[in-house]
């Protein structure tokens, strides 16, 4: 008999069905499964909207009869009843938390090419691209020089690597297909009562499809300007009781106009779901990836950011065992091991009057990385369902530009967690859970997450929650000593010298929120929030003795930093909400709004803040032709990399359009597709800033967010 096994890596564990395949409400509490019969599981997508259309959506909210399709099929369709954000299955309405969910077919619909885009449609994500090969993320800002505030995970397994600073680095390189993605889950808020300190604020997980969903391989080209130019073939293979995926890709463009941030990146992914045994399953992903990424600036001061290629080679596999007790329980295994090795090198020189000299700057770094995780999940009773874990991840980080005469960095971190969702009675439920974190040579942690839901009836969910995240200092934060020494003339600059002192900072969360859902008039999910962070993490200049003349004036140009706790607290309060439309004649509209205010931090951190970010998105059928339209804006912020002492840079209010027109055919029994894409098609603007660079050129932008438009052409077969 034919299995499946699906999403088993990111905590969903559901029962099989006669096939083998998961059942959507396995697991779900009485009073969920009784909600969802067809004409009320239909939890769309959320969708966005400001304040006036929330106002329009409260007052369409009146019962009504489902609309009628006419057998087309929609962009957008129902939501899945399990998600991945406190490792036990529930419907939407459930969730302790605020979830946004991209699918399949609103990933395809937009055309684009890359994570860090896509996350412009979550509500709360603050995002920018400084060039063209990178995407700079954040939820709620607070990100600054380095963003790494957010979890990123594909198929539940995490993307981080010691090598970053800033997690959402690999945005721009995920070896990943977008043909490959089923859905992205976004938690708006904070999980480290699930995932640990790297939930601080934000989870963004990428379920990957199923390798039994696809029987057939094929092909994408796509061309355009800049140098777009990508090929991605894949292709599946399925026996009795074994799906395998197989996907090759080579992407890759010449960025933006006018800078060095060309990208090419290759890539083999593979996927093999087997099915052991009428309970047990086995799940294998694996990938390699090779990639150069143009970098750097002309003409910065002492070449401090010279033009040079960073290419990268990356590996990971990972396996997962699953058995199935029975209904509702499960017990999971899973290990995972991944590395990556970085080669990134080029001189700086001085600038007269200063004596001649030239230095070759080192920032080759290599990184391996270890994990086990165990997890049972099962029914106390009736109305109870629990869910335990344990985790331990091993990190060792060789970078010799970081770590002066340190050697290779090893840090171990085990986890252990507890979660619980409780059916009180038929109209409110208690989500709870709790996390304990140990990272060597800095004190455990523990924190709680609490949400007290009510469903007065099946299309209305109200929630009140309260939750406590900490983020542990990165390695870097932690024992960074960066100095350039000159083998004739001696040290140059301390460019980083890491605080011991520093400790995880944390974030105390109350939130409320409300989940509306009617046939007639879309979902309406609103997220009402303060949140408090206590030693906020910050880079800040600071004095360091000079040990010759040259040194001292050296650090005069470029100064010297470190990572210490900001020691007020900094609050955090807004809303945000997304309403997604119904159907109409073959109209469909998202909308997104986020108003952030922020108080108690310094000026220069409530600049790190954009006060409001916004998105529309259009999505039509044209008897044939489909398309889709978004506009995106974000307020005007402190968006920048480049730490430099001493100066602040306001990058402007950002508003772009995306967006794509594209038709189906069929050749000979083959299904295919054409599609035309067009990425900022308004005033190119900036999006964010590199410093050195900004500051050099005053008030003229040397880093614009170029237009681009490309043709895609696929098939099957």
């Amino acid at each position: 008999m034919a299995s499946d096994l699906r999403n088993p890596e990111g905590v969903i564990t559901c029962e099989a069905d006669d096939e083998g395949k998961l059942g959507a409400d396995a697991g779900i509490l009485p009073r969920e499964r009784d909600s969802l019969e067809p004409d009320k599981r239909t939890l769309k997508l959320s969708a966005r909207t400001g304040w006036s259309s929330i106002v329009l959506a409260m007052l369409m909210a009146s019962p009504s009869q489902a609309i009628e399709n006419g057998g087309e099929s929609s962009f957008l369709e129902a939501l899945p009843v399990v998600l991945t954000v406190s490792r036990v299955p529930a419907v939407r309405a459930d969730l302790p938390g605020a979830v946004t969910i991209l699918d399949e077919r609103l990933i395809r619909a937009t055309g684009y090419r890359d994570l860090g885009r896509l996350l412009r449609l979550v509500p709360g994500m603050q995002t920018g691209q400084e060039r063209g090969n990178s995407y700079w993320v954040t939820y709620h800002g607070l990100g600054k020089d380095y963003p790494n505030q957010v979890q990123i995970l594909v198929d539940g397994r995490s993307v981080y690597s010691p090598a970053y600073m800033d997690a959402s680095s690999h945005t721009g390189a995920l070896a990943l297909a977008i043909e490959d993605i089923e859905r992205i889950e976004v938690l708006r808020g904070s999980d480290f009562a699930t995932y640990g300190s790297n939930g601080y604020l934000g989870l963004v997980n990428i379920v990957t499809r199923h390798s039994r969903d696809e029987s057939r391989a094929n092909i994408r080209l796509t061309a355009g300007q800049r140098g777009v130019g990508d090929i991605v073939a894949r292709a599946s293979v399925q026996g009795e009781d074994l799906g395998m995926r197989v996907t090759a890709q080579s992407i890759g463009d010449d960025g933006f106009s006018g800078l060095s941030d060309s990208r090419r990146i290759g890539s083999v992914n593979l996927r093999a779901d087997w099915r052991l045994g009428s309970t047990d399953w086995l799940l294998l992903t694996a990938s390699h990836t090779s990639a150069r990424r143009g970098m750097g600036y002309p003409d910065t001061l002492f070449n401090g950011s010279g033009l040079r290629d960073e290419t990268t080679r990356a590996q990971h596999a990972r396996v997962t065992w699953r058995r199935d007790i029975g209904p509702a329980e499960s017990v999971e295994f899973s290990a995972h091991h991944g590395q990556e090795r970085i080669v990134d090198e080029w001189t700086v020189h001085s600038e007269p009057p200063m004596v001649p000299l030239e230095l070759a700057v080192n920032a080759n770094n290599a990184s391996r990385w270890t994990s086990l995780e165990v997890q049972h999940r099962f029914p106390a009773t009736d109305d109870l369902q629990l869910a335990w874990g344990a985790e331990w991840r091993q990190d060792s980080l060789r970078a010799p530009i970081l770590f002066y005469r340190q050697g290779t960095q090893q840090r171990d971190m085990a986890r252990l967690y507890g979660n619980m969702v409780w059916r009180l009675d038929p109209e409110w439920l208690l989500n709870a859970s709790v996390l304990a974190e140990r990272v060597s040579g800095l004190p455990t942690r523990i924190a709680p997450r609490a949400f007290l839901i009510w469903q007065p009836t099946p299309g209305f969910s109200g929630r009140l929650g309260y939750t406590r995240a900490y983020h542990q200092p990165s390695i870097a934060e932690q024992k960074a000593d960066s100095r350039l020494i000159h083998p004739s003339f001696g040290l140059l600059q301390r460019r980083l010298l890491a605080d011991p002192s520093v400790r995880a900072q944390r974030i105390d969360v109350i939130e409320g929120g409300v989940l509306f859902s009617e046939s007639g008039a879309g979902t309406l999910d609103v997220r009402v929030f303060h949140e408090t962070v206590t030693g906020l993490i910050r880079r800040i200049p600071i004095d360091i003795p000079a040990e010759n003349p040259l040194q001292a004036a050296v650090q005069a140009f470029l100064g010297s930093s470190s990572w210490q706790n900001y020691p007020r607290r900094v609050r955090l309060s807004g809303i945000e909400y997304e309403w997604h439309s119904p159907r109409y004649g073959g109209s469909q509209f998202l909308l997104t709004h986020s108003l952030v205010h922020t108080s108690g931090g310094s000026a220069a951190i409530r600049r790190g803040v954009a006060s409001h970010t916004a998105s529309l998105t259009w999505l039509q059928d044209w008897n044939g032709w489909h398309s889709s339209a978004t506009l995106f804006r974000r307020g005007r912020m402190d968006a920048s990399t480049g730490f430099l002492p001493g100066y602040q840079y306001m990058v402007p209010a950002v508003t772009q359009l995306d967006a794509s027109v594209w038709r189906e055919f069929n050749i000979g029994g083959h299904h295919g597709e054409v599609r035309l894409t067009g990425l900022n098609l308004l005033r190119s603007r900036q999006e964010v800033a590199y410093n050195p660079v900004q500051r050099a050129m005053g008030n003229r932008i040397p880093n614009v967010a170029s237009r681009s438009v490309y043709a895609s052409m696929s098939l099957e077969f």
